[in-house]
């Protein structure tokens, strides 16, 4: 696995083409300036829960977005996500069958957003069982909360079902991701460990923030004070607190291995994809400067 992966939104479907054409070209700009080698596309949908911050608006399938990608950036491989509770089973089978087809080797697999909501499709258990036993040789990822409560059963429970990688939500903090690492050397050794993804992701504008909340992400206190100091310098506060899990991560690595972790740089705001770029060509470099990006 690529040790830092880039997570990035697809277009809204109203976008016109010209603006789907410069994202993407914007995007493979990223791909080329930065060297990464891994896009993780998640697929975003409209959520049960009230008060969004910011108005959803439908975006562009995965697939389709992927596919517009390609076109211009043969070299980087793509990890398509897909929800696999939103249709039946025989649906996800015909897309997961269409991709397959289609060249596409590394997926993410992502549960429903309640266990209270009745959901027409497979659970992620039972999709990752299917789709491994029908193409053992694809990549499958899944999803990882570390605040969420039995978080290192879960991760055992989709490892049985197939899931190789996992991907995190975005932290802010470390000590959760730790405890769960704890608990699964506990229970399974450090030589099965999982490759797990942590994701990061640069917030500019108190709006970012609020989002980011409403997205489930917790925020340690101290850090939502030093984040609302000054809002001129919150991509530079921002910067700082990722670097720092940053070391804490490379440190994890010195335990667990370089093979088993790595980071998913997140892109969670369409107008955060310059500061994207910079943080993302320094954090390959290991040169990470807080003052280039304020």
């Amino acid at each position: 696995m690529d040790p830092v992966i880039f997570e990035i939104i697809p277009p809204p479907k109203a976008w016109a083409k010209e603006r789907v054409e410069g994202w993407v070209e914007s995007i493979v700009k990223l791909l080329e300036t930065t060297g990464i080698n891994m896009l993780n596309i998640p697929e975003v949908v409209a959520q049960a829960r009230e008060n969004r911050p910011v108005p959803y608006r439908e975006k562009v399938p995965v697939e389709e977005f992927a596919a517009l990608i390609r076109k211009r950036c043969t070299t980087t491989e793509i990890m398509l996500n897909h929800i696999t509770v939103r249709r039946p089973f025989e649906k996800f089978r015909e897309w997961f069958d269409r991709r397959i087809s289609e060249g596409y080797k590394y997926f993410v697999l992502v549960g429903g957003e309640s266990s209270k909501i009745s959901y027409p499709g497979p659970s992620v258990l039972e999709a990752a069982e299917w789709a491994k036993s029908n193409y053992p040789d694809v990549k499958l990822g899944g999803i990882t909360i570390f605040t969420r409560r039995n978080e290192a059963e879960r991760i055992i429970r989709k490892m049985n079902a197939g899931i190789e990688f996992f991907v995190s939500q975005i932290i802010y903090e470390t000590e959760n991701m730790k405890q769960i690492l704890f608990e699964l050397e506990k229970k399974i050794g450090i030589n099965e460990f999982p490759f797990i993804y942590v994701s990061l992701a640069p917030v500019v504008r108190n709006r970012d923030i609020e989002f980011i909340k409403w997205l489930g992400v917790e925020f340690p206190t101290a850090v939502l004070s030093y984040f609302s100091m000054d809002e001129t310098k919150l991509a530079e506060h921002s910067c700082e607190i990722l670097w720092r899990i940053v070391d804490e991560i490379n440190r994890l690595k010195e335990r667990y291995g370089k093979e088993r972790i790595g980071i998913n740089f997140e892109h969670v705001m369409y107008n955060n994809l310059e500061i994207s770029e910079v943080m993302l060509s320094q954090l390959i470099k290991g040169e990470l400067s807080c003052t280039d990006i304020s």
